[in-house]
């Protein structure tokens, strides 16, 4: 047996762990469901372990699928990343900048990446690269991507870090939920129920904030289930009753579902989507886009407006 898995089947395997329905996940994928079905089968005996549990009416993600479809990510990331390389081989006099985005920051923020110009590098071409915040940061810390736009991101004395939007952390509550009558919601009121939540790894300002509370309240939710997208999380809202968390921008992706999306009124989880840049960027193209990145955003009347005007690029000496 080949080690390597059909990028296809990685496809498969993500897009059904994200929605937990074969009907909408093959829709998604713009084939039949007896198609995904049969992909599955064959990722599942090419990798010779179950990775979904599946009745009539539900499926779920087991142990060896969260495991599983978090590298099948990756792959494809790095799988369109080689395109994205090969490309740009025919245009080595046009000028470019990488920027990584989380894929569930404001759809505002990424479409603005191309309305930005520069009178300096009249060709310049924007290649976008999604990952989770954590990654990102590395990403810009290691210099393998020039700018970030990025959820969550604390401190660090490598980054310089310039808040875009500060917003409440949301939840996606079942349509029977009592607090669904209510403007916002504090966490405190969602006790006892099943919570579907980021895994750490991918959002551990998230984590960790949720975690803080349920400590200092002494809440006791009946479960806490790992998720590694919205749909997911929302998945389970609808078919177990959970309650799932989830970022502002993640309410643009997830219309049309049977859940509704209420605010966290707790002060402690309201999170901050920021641009990210190396504190020692020595880059002239990064610091003059990201300079007028951040002037066009604060331009806007329904962005936030309580920001410091100084962008504070350290110099190289």
């Amino acid at each position: 047996m080949s080690s390597a898995v059909d990028l296809r089947l990685q496809y498969a395997a993500v897009a059904l762990a994200e929605e937990l329905n074969y009907a909408r996940a093959a829709d998604r994928l713009h084939i039949t469901q007896s198609a995904l079905t049969k992909q599955i089968r064959e990722l599942e005996d090419q990798v010779s372990v179950a990775l979904f549990e599946r009745d009539k009416k539900h499926v779920s993600l087991l142990r060896a699928g969260e495991a599983f479809v978090e590298e099948a990510r990756l792959a494809i990331l790095h799988s369109e990343r080689a395109m994205y390389a090969a490309k740009s081989c025919g245009e080595i006099d046009l000028r470019s900048l990488t920027i990584g985005r989380s894929p569930y920051v404001w759809i505002e923020f990424v479409n603005r990446l191309f309305s930005i110009e520069l009178p300096l590098y009249p060709q310049l071409a924007i290649q976008l690269e999604s990952a989770f915040s954590p990654n990102l940061a590395r990403s810009v810390l290691n210099g393998s991507i020039d700018l970030a736009i990025a959820i969550g991101i604390p401190e660090h004395r490598g980054l310089t870090t310039v808040e875009l939007r500060r917003d409440p952390l949301y939840v996606a509550l079942s349509p029977t939920h009592p607090a669904v009558k209510q403007e916002s919601v504090y966490l405190r009121e969602l006790d006892g129920y099943s919570w579907a939540l980021f895994a750490r790894n991918l959002h551990p300002w998230m984590y960790d904030s949720i975690l803080a509370i349920i400590r200092q309240e002494r809440l006791q939710p009946r479960r806490l289930l790992p998720i590694t997208t919205p749909h997911e999380g929302v998945a389970l809202v609808e078919s177990h009753d959970a309650i799932s968390f989830l970022c502002h921008g993640s309410l643009e992706q997830l219309g049309g579902r049977d859940a509704v999306f209420k605010p966290l009124a707790d002060e402690s989880l309201r999170f901050s989507t920021s641009l990210l840049i190396r504190a020692t960027n020595t880059s002239k193209l990064a610091e003059s886009f990201a300079r007028s990145y951040i002037k066009s955003i604060r331009r806007k009347d329904s962005i936030q407006k309580e920001f410091s005007w100084d962008l504070p690029f350290q110099k190289a000496s």
